[in-house]
């Protein structure tokens, strides 16, 4: 999400180191989430006409805040989310609808739809 929000509120994304230590992945979520805890509302008030040049795989894209949000941004979050559930799911975790929106209730992760 940090990979969203920021350059929407006009800040740097920071370098992240990328390692399979779970503790590390912890402590950068935990870094994350503070630097989120941050962003004001009044921080998106030009987001919209905001110009936004990120990397996209090998390309480099320019956009305008909107469309960096709803084009690239929010696809870009629900595909890491998506794989993210997929995999936990695929090595037996019991992970369901309701451990990512809160609102889901099933008795066991197998019966959802």
């Amino acid at each position: 999400m940090a990979r969203t929000v920021l350059p929407l509120v006009g800040r740097d994304i920071p370098d992240l180191p990328f390692d399979d230590d779970p503790g590390l992945i912890v402590a950068l979520a935990e870094d994350m989430t503070f630097l989120l805890d941050t962003v004001k509302r009044s921080d998106f008030d030009d987001a919209a006409h905001r110009e936004i040049t990120d990397i996209a795989g090998e390309a480099t894209i320019t956009q305008n805040g909107q469309d960096y949000a709803l084009l690239f941004g929010l696809p870009n979050a629900q595909f890491h989310l998506t794989l993210g559930y997929a995999t936990l799911r695929h090595t037996g975790a019991a992970v369901g609808k309701g451990d990512l929106d809160g609102y889901h209730i099933y008795t066991t992760p197998q019966t959802q739809h």
